[in-house]
């Protein structure tokens, strides 16, 4: 059970940090729409 939990834990990190680097390049390209990718 630890390596799943340890693989859903791993794809949640990774789901936010490609979240924050869209958010983030959407703010600095001064974006204020809610499209996603």
């Amino acid at each position: 059970m630890g390596v799943i939990i340890g693989c859903v834990v791993g794809n949640l990190i990774l789901a936010l940090a490609v979240i924050g680097v869209v958010i983030w390049k959407k703010r600095s390209s001064g974006y204020k729409t809610t499209k996603e990718l």
